[in-house]
């Protein structure tokens, strides 16, 4: 029966130390260093792979501080586009109320109170509406810039980061 060795799943590369292994087991030669391929300027041809995570992890920020700041600029869009549309309705609600009743003091100022009070209902709830929604802008748009913030430390950090590990 032939005699079996055993193969080393980790062998020390010190090609004169013998560490408990057997003599008659033979190990690799680590005389000859291994080293990577350099070019003519000595950097290697592939990229360290701490200095593309670095360089790969700025770019998603600042792709995130792009992003965040298109929908700051929308949501300010949306915020005028609705305060618009609600000054407008107003201003339509106002003419109506100035043609049921116009102000002053002559008898033809009474008009129909039914109606008038049902338009100065509408105003007050387009009032009220305006109110939600410049709360409402400011409250996401306050968020988004909190988070451009945080975005903008985190690019700072990384690209001092990227300074420290390039050479």
């Amino acid at each position: 029966m032939p005699k079996m060795q055993s193969t080393h799943y980790y062998t020390i590369p010190y090609p004169n130390s013998n560490y408990g292994a057997s003599d008659g087991i033979s190990k690799p030669d680590c005389s000859i260093a291994k080293t990577p391929a350099t070019s003519s300027s000595g950097r290697t041809d592939r990229p360290d792979p701490l200095e593309a995570f670095v360089s790969g992890r700025l770019k998603i920020i600042e792709d995130a501080i792009e992003q965040v700041s298109r929908e700051i600029a929308e949501r300010e869009a949306l915020r005028d586009s609705m305060l618009h549309a609600i000054d407008k309705a107003m201003c339509d609600q106002k003419e109506l109320l100035f043609q049921v009743a116009p102000h002053g003091s002559s008898p033809f100022t009474v008009g129909d109170s039914r109606r008038r009070s049902s338009i100065e209902k509408e105003l007050a709830t387009l009032e009220g509406e305006k109110r939600r929604e410049t709360t409402s802008a400011w409250k996401d748009i306050a968020g988004l810039r909190r988070e451009l913030r945080e975005l903008i430390m985190d690019r700072d950090s990384e690209r001092r980061r990227q300074q420290v590990v390039q050479p």
